[in-house]
């Protein structure tokens, strides 16, 4: 249900929170769950999250390499803030 709602609600509709409903998502280790809550920060350009998804223990390859690239658009972002 929270993995849903990241995806179908804004950050500002869910926050102050969108975090929280994530972290939750983050103890999943679903590798369908994983990818939901890694879309879900992109999709919010949650700068916030960096240390999340840094921390997000996976083991798919291609979810790795999916969270990194993600991590270093929003470093990027947190860099022209």
């Amino acid at each position: 249900v929270g993995s849903e709602m990241c995806i179908r609600d804004s950050y500002a509709e869910l926050d102050p929170y969108g975090i929280t409903i994530s972290l939750v998502c983050a103890l999943n280790h679903s590798p369908v769950i994983q990818d939901l809550l890694i879309s879900c920060f992109e999709k919010w350009d949650a700068i916030e999250a960096i240390d999340i998804l840094q921390n997000l223990k996976l083991e798919e390859s291609w979810l790795i390499e999916y969270r990194d690239e993600v991590v270093e658009q929003l470093k990027s972002k947190e860099i022209s803030a």
